[in-house]
């Protein structure tokens, strides 16, 4: 059964406690987590040395989801423009991408879901980047967390340097989360949701309007700044399309989201962005939470049909989230705590195995 899926702890059992700490999908968080010695430090803003020239920029298709012909979500992808070619633990086989070993060559198991377009660094089948190196990837996904409303317009993402278009990112998908949990409300209060489900709906929006701002804030500091969220006009939707967009987004990547910036607050270098991540992993946890519980009250209002197709949704998004893999930028990794490949496989399998997914 669809809504059957757990929502007990996402525990240390996925990690030493003194790395990942204790998550629960009921949106608390074990006081052992918070990091809290040096908060009054902070980093150098010379902590990411990528320079001006070797800015990366990301630029998302319409983002969102889409829905196919059987009701299946299906997420777009994202753009990066990488002017100084690919960071040193990527390798390019042709056209594809793959994290690279030690010695530069491929690992041929763990492929990168990410593609350089033909002309943009690839010609025919070989790779053939600019003379500084500069090439494109067009990846599976876009690198980053939140919950994406359908019909998200693309954003204009400048920055500095790589710090500074990670925050400008995670400050537009933030604010983008902003209008979902407002639609989410209305359209709750259209299907007569349970009050306990509208007022949750409402209070994860204010959350996101302080992580827009959080995320604004760091951005603007390290030099980034993003277009604000726009969308396209919202048109009334079914409920199994809402149910659909729930389990992608919310049950999958939201829940997966928690986990990875509660990791974040755990590992990043810089002491401010610890302390920022620590609130928000700690309103993600809610929102999960919330995702699973919006999930049980589908179900039961949904016929057989369509709950398979909702399933069938919610599986592609597992199978996506197992397969996806972000490419590593150590220097930025280090400072905003970004887990490397090999342990971001193993929190997507510990959450998966929690939530009787694997």
């Amino acid at each position: 059964m669809l809504g059957a899926a757990p929502c007990g702890a996402i525990t240390s059992a996925c990690s030493s406690s003194s790395e990942i700490g204790v998550f629960a999908i009921d949106g608390s968080v074990d006081a052992q987590v918070a990091d809290v010695d040096g908060l009054a430090a902070d980093s150098s803003d010379d902590a990411v040395s990528d320079g001006g020239s070797c800015a990366i920029t990301a630029t998302p298709f319409d983002a969102g989801i889409l829905f196919d012909a059987e009701g299946g979500g299906v997420d777009l992808s994202c753009t990066y423009t990488l002017p100084c070619g690919l960071p040193p633990t990527l390798v390019a086989v042709g056209c594809e991408t793959f994290i690279g070993y030690a010695d530069g060559s491929p690992d041929a198991f763990v492929p990168v879901s990410c593609t350089i377009p033909e002309g943009q660094g690839c010609t025919d089948g070989s790779l053939t980047p600019g003379p500084r190196g500069e090439l494109s990837m067009i990846c599976l996904d876009c690198f980053g967390g939140g919950r994406r409303p359908r019909g998200l317009r693309k954003p204009r993402i400048r920055a500095k340097n790589a710090l500074g278009e990670y925050f400008a990112r995670m400050a537009h998908e933030e604010h983008a989360s902003v209008f979902a949990f407002a639609r989410m409300h209305e359209e709750l209060v259209r299907f007569r949701a349970p009050r306990a489900l509208r007022s949750a709906a409402l209070r994860a929006k204010g959350d996101e309007i302080f992580h827009a701002r959080e995320m604004t804030s760091l951005a603007e500091k390290n030099g980034g700044r993003s277009t604000p969220a726009r969308l396209k006009r919202f048109r009334t939707r079914s409920l199994e399309a809402i149910a659909i967009e729930n389990a992608v987004e919310g049950c999958i990547h939201e829940t997966f989201g928690a986990v990875l910036i509660l990791w974040q607050s755990r590992h990043a270098s810089d002491a401010r962005v610890r302390l920022a991540f620590r609130k928000i992993a700690v309103d993600e946890a809610r929102h999960a939470a919330l995702a699973w519980s919006l999930a049980t009250w589908f179900e039961k209002r949904l016929d057989p049909a369509g709950n398979r197709r909702v399933l069938r949704a919610r599986n592609r998004a597992v199978r996506k989230l197992t397969s996806a893999r972000a490419p590593e930028v150590p220097a930025l990794d280090r400072v905003v705590g970004l887990p490397s490949s090999t342990e971001r496989i193993r929190l997507v399998t510990c959450m998966l195995s929690v939530l009787d997914l694997a």
